[in-house]
């Protein structure tokens, strides 16, 4: 048996925007005149699919809503596309709702799309399609580095939160597409100037190890040898320096350890 709303939105419904102002106050009003023409669509086990405008408008309008379910066999994401691609969204929109979907399902690895994800089903445009998902899934992958990053080096948390919100930008027509992913490439050349910057102090610190190694290898390999006994002085230098090259040796395999 199908259960009712549950109150969770499928994550297959995140790839399309929700209605400004203007369009909510309109849908409401149809509502309120003819009530819910097409019913909120559910999974089988409850979860909203297709129809968040609808149920806020419902809501808004005092009206009861109606609900269908899907089948337990049937894709909700392939449901999701299909819907929204009809409605009045920019080749740039529809192309970022569908990577924001197939992102939710885990068709994107590693900056690549599944096979097959970007494609769109033959038609005459699918070159310029492919171009496209390829743009929307490159914005993704700054959006999930800038909320990964934190702020220092240059770089605030509002420049961050602003690349973080790229895709969704786009989706909901606030900027274009093309617009996006070149602000998306400028960040990815001001984040990576400050990973420099913020990784120098450890390079530096690398770097003075490092002479410090070669020195001990090419000066000291060979203990001089004396005659007669060792003095007690020396004894303790030797002793001390070999504390301080295992204390050494210690911060390295820290540091190693923790980048593994």
């Amino acid at each position: 048996m199908s259960k009712q709303f549950t109150g969770v939105i499928h994550p297959a419904a995140e790839g399309w925007r929700l209605m400004n102002d203007d369009e909510m106050a309109s849908l409401v009003d149809d509502i309120k005149a003819n009530g819910l023409l097409d019913p909120i669509i559910l999974t089988h086990d409850g979860e909203l699919v297709d129809g968040r405008n609808r149920l806020q408008a419902c809501e808004m309008a005092g009206v009861e809503p109606q609900f269908i379910h899907l089948d337990s066999d049937i894709d909700p994401y392939a449901i999701v596309n299909a819907k929204n691609e009809r409605k009045n969204h920019s080749t740039g929109q529809q192309a970022m709702g569908r990577a924001i979907v197939a992102l939710a399902q885990g068709k994107r690895k590693a900056g690549r799309w599944e096979r097959g994800t970007h494609d769109n089903g033959g038609s005459a445009n699918n070159a310029g399609w492919v171009h496209r998902m390829k743009e929307a899934g490159y914005i993704l992958d700054i959006s999930a580095k800038a909320q990964a990053m934190q702020p220092g080096n240059g770089i605030t948390q509002e420049n961050l939160d602003g690349f973080a919100t790229l895709p969704e930008r786009v989706r909901d027509g606030e900027t274009s597409l093309d617009a996006a992913y070149k602000q998306a490439q400028q960040f990815e050349s001001i984040a990576t100037l400050a990973e420099e910057m913020h990784y120098r102090p450890v390079t530096e610190w690398l770097n003075q190890m490092s002479e410090l190694g070669k020195t001990a290898v090419t000066r000291y390999a060979e203990v001089p040898e004396v005659e007669g006994p060792k003095r007690a002085k020396d004894i303790k230098r030797a002793t001390e320096c070999k504390k301080q090259f295992t204390e050494a040796a210690n911060i390295l395999n820290a540091y190693l350890k923790g980048t593994s």
